[in-house]
């Protein structure tokens, strides 16, 4: 097919007018009414005049691009970013409907009321109703901050308030079937946002326990990657309705700030993986019932949580659930994370979770860890019921530093767990989990205790040294990773490994 020549329209908030074509920055428009009055081609690009601030209305420009072709959103000019600010005036910032080929980058989004009782709000929504499969959205570079609601005065399970926040893609109807195909939402910094920094939403979910394709058409290509997401009021990322999302090379700071809420999760997900994030200071509220850094949430398969750093999480590192009618979570996979100082619940099973396998972790409980739920004590796993108890699940090569003696473990009514070949270290509990393989040596590690709290300081702080009796004393493990979390190899020649995240060094650490 020929296409017509893209073309560039500009926006500027001072000098344009939008009586000219909008075709040159000497020719720009003026208003963002203008560009929603008009429907760009494949390959057009929207670019908005750097230092311009527009207020209390919604972009919402028509068009679709094309594979290859995409209708860029973005900046032209010198200066700071173009502002866009809805003042809580527009329920969304910017807004796209059953289009697709769009990438949005470079700007600033915010969406603040004043009002004693602010509205629900987004900064960018893009929504599909029976729509089929609408691909290629690119969100990248933009700083989306200042989005207020009412996030601590609603039921948690109100899933369309929770999707509300920095951006949501969202899809509606029950006709035909609709996903999204390909999404990417990179390099973002997101921050002081109700309720979330990034969610999905699908009408098309509900088959999917029977893989029923009348009610299951789940979304692809779903990638969230190199953001900064902090001071959210809930969750910093929530995927659902997805095949394979990737979460990737995040940070999720101080989430959770006003209502339950984790640092990131799945939900109606298989094979998702979640991998590289920092996750930290998630905070608890009385009567939550969550506040950890990760989440394999229920109505998930084969999720893959790997090399993770995760700390000072109220709740603790990670929650698996399962609500027990009619849900399930199988088969999560979590391996190589380092969890340093989390509180509560280092890990907490709830309800009927099956077939989780929990491999070459380090878990470093810290002096004076506590449980900010009253009257629990801490615990490194924690089993308990939601309409049901974990059973099978198996803990194998990991490493627990008890640096905090009255941390110990709480089985409940769980059935199957079984332990193999993991290393204890520190002032351990009284009992410990039956472990036939358990390896209770001094780890020689360098510093429990790092030195700031990077990945590089981390990985520096629990590498064990060359002479460490954790060297091999780990089987070859079915669901090992060929590297640790700093980047080394894993096996041995004789196919074992060492214990927890971080491999044996090679060399003697002075």
């Amino acid at each position: 097919m020929a296409w017509a020549a893209a073309a560039d329209y500009h926006i500027d908030d001072r000098a344009g007018d939008d009586l000219r074509d909008g075709r040159s920055p000497a020719t720009a428009w003026r208003s963002l009414a203008r560009a929603n009055a008009t429907s760009f081609a494949p390959g057009d690009r929207l670019l908005l005049r750097a230092g311009g601030g527009w207020r209390g209305t919604t972009l919402a420009p028509g068009g679709s691009g094309a594979p290859g072709r995409p209708i860029v959103l973005a900046a032209y000019g010198e200066g700071p970013r173009p502002a866009l600010h809805g003042d809580g005036a527009v329920p969304a910032v910017i807004r796209l409907h059953n289009q697709q080929h769009w990438e949005i980058t470079g700007l600033e989004i915010t969406n603040h009321s004043a009002a004693a009782e602010p509205p629900a709000a987004r900064g960018i929504e893009i929504t599909a109703h029976d729509a089929g499969v609408l691909s290629h959205f690119v969100l990248r570079d933009l700083h989306i901050h200042s989005i207020n609601g009412p996030s601590a005065k609603f039921d948690d399970g109100k899933v369309a308030l929770k999707s509300m926040g920095a951006i949501g893609f969202l899809i509606t109807g029950t006709t035909v079937p609709t996903a999204w195909n390909g999404v990417r939402v990179q390099d973002n910094h997101i921050h002081d946002v109700s309720f979330v920094g990034f969610a999905n939403t699908s009408t098309w979910a509900r088959g999917h326990r029977t893989y029923d394709p009348a009610t299951w058409f789940p979304s692809h290509g779903i990638v969230i990657r190199g953001n900064l997401i902090e001071r959210t009021a809930r969750d910093g990322v929530i995927v659902r309705a997805a095949v394979a999302p990737l979460i990737e090379h995040n940070r999720f700071l101080h989430c959770a700030l006003e209502g339950n809420g984790v640092g990131c999760f799945t939900f109606h997900t298989d094979d998702a993986v979640i991998q590289f994030n920092e996750a930290a200071y998630t905070r608890y509220n009385p009567g939550d019932h969550d506040a950890q850094g990760f989440d394999s949430d229920w109505n998930c398969r084969r999720t893959v949580i790997q090399y993770n750093l995760s700390h000072h999480n109220d709740l603790g590192f990670l929650l698996l659930c399962n609500n027990g009618h009619g849900g399930f979570n199988e088969d999560t996979l979590v391996r190589y994370n380092v969890s340093y100082a989390d509180g509560g619940d280092v890990v907490r099973f709830s309800g009927p979770v099956t077939g989780a396998r929990l491999l070459h972790n380090t878990f470093v409980l810290a002096p004076g860890m506590r449980h900010p739920i009253p009257g629990q004590e801490p615990t490194v796993i924690r089993h308990k019921s939601w309409n049901g108890w974990s059973r099978d699940t198996f803990w194998a090569a990991n490493l627990i530093v008890h640096a905090e003696p009255t941390v110990g473990y709480f089985w409940g009514e769980s059935t199957d767990n079984r332990f193999a070949g993991n290393a204890y270290a520190g002032a351990r509990p009284a009992e410990l989990p039956a472990d036939p393989a358990a390896l209770l040596a001094d780890p020689c590690l360098p510093a429990v205790v790092p030195a700031r709290l990077d990945r590089a300081a981390v990985a520096a702080a629990l590498t064990p040294p060359a002479d460490s009796p954790l060297r091999g004393a780990a089987p070859a493990l079915d669901g090992q990773a060929p590297l640790d979390f700093a980047g080394r190899a894993t096996r041995h020649p004789d196919g074992r490994a060492d214990p927890g995240a971080l491999a044996v060094s090679k060399q003697p650490i002075p």
